[in-house]
Parts: structure tokens; C-alpha cells; sequence
């Protein structure tokens, strides 16, 4: 109970910090990857593991790259979609179950690792299925 409640107190903080760095610069963002500088900038008196990215990757993505570049991926991510329902409906569980994760955490879109297993996931999903 006691580690539930931390951490839901934990998450809880981390939307209120992304408002307040968000509100700095709303339009084009802070910079990809940049998001725990800016949080260091923002109150540099936390401790040193105190400084994560928020776990929700729209909320990261909104902040990092701003309403210009959120708008640039859901766009590209629409387009994506639309081809893979069209193509490859097998993959859209994979998505849709990628989509929904990226609300709980944040290796999607800050981690390496996250990054390339999204981007494999989307190339296979886009290919067509028909085709031999």
C-alpha cells in the first residue's frame, strides 16, 4: 500500500511538472530527449534520480517536440494506420497494444531499445501482406 501510494504520487507530480515545462514552450517543445534537462532546469534541488521522464509517451512527446511536432507524428502514426488496417490488420493488435502501453510508460519513445522495437514492429506491420 505504502509503494502504491508513492507511486501514484510519483506519477501524479510528474503530469503537474510536465504542464509547468510545457507551458514554457508549448509550440516547438524543449528538444527531443531533452525533457530531464528541463525538468533539471526547471528545479534543480531534486535528487539526481528524481529527474525521469514523465511515463506517459504522448504527454513526453507534447512536451519534447511541442504542438507543432506532436501534430507532424500523429500525423505520420494516422498514415501508418490507415495502411496498416488496409495492408496488415493482422499486426493492428501489435499497435493497438503498443498505442495503449504508451500511456502507462515512457521506453517507447525515450529508450533506445523502445524506439528501434517500435520502428521494426510499424516496418513489418506497413508491408504488405498480399505480396510474395
Amino acid at each position: 500500500n505504502r509503494l502504491e501510494t508513492k507511486s501514484i504520487q510519483e506519477r501524479t507530480n510528474q503530469y503537474s511538472e510536465a504542464v509547468s515545462i510545457f507551458k514554457k514552450q508549448p509550440l516547438w517543445g524543449v528538444g527531443p530527449g531533452m525533457y530531464t534537462y528541463a525538468m533539471y532546469k526547471n528545479n534543480s534541488t531534486l535528487r539526481s534520480w528524481d529527474y525521469q521522464p514523465i511515463h506517459n509517451i504522448y504527454a513526453l512527446m507534447l512536451v519534447e517536440v511541442g504542438i507543432i511536432g506532436s501534430l507532424v507524428y500523429f500525423f505520420i502514426w494516422g498514415w501508418l494506420i490507415r495502411r496498416i488496417w488496409k495492408n496488415n490488420i493482422l499486426f493492428f493488435p501489435v499497435i493497438l497494444t503498443l498505442l495503449v502501453t504508451g500511456l502507462f510508460e515512457h521506453w517507447q519513445w525515450s529508450l533506445f531499445t523502445g524506439v528501434v522495437m517500435w520502428w521494426v514492429v510499424i516496418g513489418m506491420s506497413v508491408s504488405d501482406s498480399t505480396s510474395t
